[in-house]
């Protein structure tokens, strides 16, 4: 929704020491590094670290990001997008924040960034006005013999926490929602600087909260 409206205003090659315009970069190989830079017409901004081996560091939008190979960092654009896949302390870490949805990826590690802290991971989508949580750490996993394995109890993600003043909630309803979309019960905790703490269990796949 972003991007393919949109129409390509430049794009540059890293060679290093500067970005360099495509011809630039096609004449002195510096394409080859696979690190580039495409800017949209919409301000929308998209870094990618294309290089097999390298690590690449970058500021974009008055950030520093370490681009691991295959990493990327997204800003700018009408809804103001924040996204990125990068190493933070070390470790690689995925982060989406747009106007309908959040999706934070921290691993094995507890992270905390805008109105969500996990550790595995969690998708926090918009839902007319409240909003749709769903733990998905891991989820459903081949095994060697190609059968899906079953899911463990705390669905890939033993903490979740959302912060509902972020959300611009004061407080929320809180529905556990099963795998067919039957409500049942959620184990949640209202921490004292008005987070909510969801406790994840393996009979419910949502949370649903409501103001």
């Amino acid at each position: 929704s972003e991007y393919l409206p949109d129409t390509v205003a430049s794009i540059a090659y890293w060679d290093g020491a500067q970005f360099l315009s495509t011809s630039q970069a096609l004449q002195s190989d510096a394409y080859r590094r696979g690190q580039v830079r495409v800017t949209y017409r919409g301000g929308l901004v998209v870094t990618a670290n294309l290089n097999e081996t390298e690590n690449w560091t970058v500021t974009q939008a008055g950030k520093q990001h370490v681009l691991p190979p295959f990493g990327w960092v997204i800003t700018g654009g009408k809804s103001g997008v924040t996204a990125y896949s990068a190493l933070v302390d070390d470790k690689r870490m995925d982060f989406v924040q747009c106007p309908d949805y959040v999706y934070l990826n921290g691993g094995e590690l507890a992270r905390r960034v805008g109105p969500l802290e996990v550790q595995g991971a969690a998708w926090l989508k918009r839902e007319g006005k409240g909003w749709l949580v769903i733990p998905c750490g891991k989820l459903g996993q081949w095994d060697k013999d190609w059968r899906v394995e079953k899911n463990p109890a705390d669905r890939g993600t033993p903490l979740l926490i959302v912060d509902l003043p972020a959300l611009g909630l004061k407080g929320a309803q809180v529905t556990g929602l099963a795998e067919m979309g039957e409500t049942t019960a959620a184990q949640t905790e209202a921490l004292a600087d008005g987070r909510l703490k969801i406790t994840t269990g393996e009979q419910v796949r949502a949370y649903r909260l409501q103001p």
